[in-house]
């Protein structure tokens, strides 16, 4: 005890520092020291590894072929999605690999998801529960890239199934779950679409408010003595109004192409008939090379 107390006795004027005289040692006593040193050290690492959080517990979702990871949100054609879309993909599930610096999904950089990935928008009721939505799906002569509420009561929906030109297969639709993008009310409710002004317009999408410059739409809301009612509420910003491509995607407005400002769908130089608009701009407004389509009918 008299050799231990001397030592501590040393030590406790030095806390930075503890010089421990191996040359007194012997070997004994010093091979007990290392063994007693590497213990400690293998027990902190054992409770770091136990403390980590697993890797299989937070899954990467990945591209099925080239296990590349997939990034979100991303940006296509207009609709910004936080999961796996089938937009395009004939009812597969697939992500954007790469964004550009405005998060738009870039040409050519996009896999199908594995199993572990989020599988994206899924019906929740109707006649076809529980199925992925397939996107875009046409429906009396409109293209839809998102879930909606059109004819349905308020309620966003989508197609199960689609014919080789992209037509609605009859009874292949669904209740789409509240991931699912599509236009709703900053309250979170739906539009019930289509709906009626008091100056008798019919409106399928959200209405312009010339004097506030927002788009609002008609919401089913509970009155106090407990029934439903139609009322007035604000769209959320990215709903989708006005004029849309072909392929659904929504026509950017204004939009600047070779010094010009654009207000609405440009002619066709060479075909008459044919009205095209911008889909992507930059941050001045000027259409980005490639980011344009023809215009659907009704611009």
């Amino acid at each position: 005890m008299g050799y231990l107390s001397d030592k501590l006795r040393k030590w406790q004027y030095e806390p930075w520092f503890i010089q421990i005289n191996f040359g007194n040692q012997n070997k004994k006593s010093l091979w007990a020291l290392v063994t007693a040193a590497l213990a400690i050290c293998a027990l902190l690492l054992l409770i770091i590894i136990l403390a980590s959080p697993s890797s299989s517990a937070l899954p990467v979702c990945r591209t099925d072929a080239t296990a590349e990871a997939c990034v979100f949100p991303f940006s296509y054609k207009g609709i910004e999605y936080s999961a796996c879309t089938t937009a395009d993909n004939h009812g597969l599930p697939w992500c954007s690999t790469s964004l550009d610096h405005r998060g738009q999904y870039i040409n050519g950089r996009w896999g199908n998801c594995n199993q572990d990935c989020d599988s994206g928008c899924k019906t929740v009721a109707g006649p076809q529960t529980g199925e992925l939505c397939v996107f875009p799906f046409k429906w009396l002569g409109k293209v839809y890239r998102e879930c909606t509420s059109l004819d349905n009561n308020g309620s966003l929906w989508c197609a199960t199934d689609v014919d080789p030109l992209h037509n609605y297969v009859a009874d292949m639709w669904g209740h789409c779950a509240d991931t699912c993008p599509g236009c709703r009310t900053v309250e979170g409710g739906t539009c019930t679409l289509p709906f009626v002004t008091e100056e008798g317009v019919t409106h399928e999408e959200c209405a312009m408010d010339g004097d506030t410059n927002s788009l609002w739409c008609l919401s089913e809301t509970e009155t106090p003595g407990g029934n439903t009612s139609l009322a007035r509420a604000s769209c959320q910003p990215g709903c989708a109004i006005g004029c849309h491509t072909h392929s659904g995607a929504r026509c950017v407005f204004p939009f600047i192409h070779n010094g010009t400002e654009y207000t609405e769908c440009a002619r066709e130089e060479t075909v008459e008939d044919l009205e095209w608009c911008a889909t992507i701009v930059d941050e001045q407004g000027v259409m980005v090379d490639g980011g344009w389509e023809y215009c659907h009918a009704g611009c």
